[in-house]
């Protein structure tokens, strides 16, 4: 079982913009992969189905070999998550702590869960400098 598989994954924006073609893609367990193109080849596009913000106009999206479904997104999405590459559409709070502690808040983590976490993925990162 792969962490993310497509296979044969079609897109087409309202307007009949075909934006994904065919697209077959494993990300093995432990994997670092670099999705690169140029502007406008679909790299945001891929990535928005990852996490069921989008469906596919035809194909198929398996996370840990399970298909997203309404049922299952809530629980893909705490697995999945994408950072924007405009940081217009990213930041919410006045600092970078809050920020990350964005979606684990509304996970309905509890207090404690949450700035462990937040200290954490700063820590990892190493950027706990920046959190305030």
């Amino acid at each position: 079982m792969h962490l993310i598989e497509t296979r044969e994954l079609c897109y087409v924006y309202p307007g009949k913009v075909t934006a994904l073609n065919n697209i077959n893609f494993i990300a093995p367990r432990k994997a670092r992969i670099a999705v690169i193109g140029s502007n406008g080849a679909g790299k945001s596009t891929l990535f928005k189905h990852f996490n069921g913000i989008f469906k596919p106009t035809s194909g198929s999206v398996l996370i840990r070999g399970e298909p997203i479904t309404k049922q299952n997104s809530r629980e893909i999405r705490k697995f999945v998550g994408i950072v924007f590459q405009n940081p217009d559409d990213q930041i919410f709070s006045p600092t970078v702590e809050q920020d990350v502690a964005f979606g684990p808040t509304n996970l309905g983590l509890d207090a404690e869960t949450i700035h462990h976490r937040v200290h954490e993925a700063l820590r990892v990162v190493g950027i706990e400098h920046l959190a305030s």
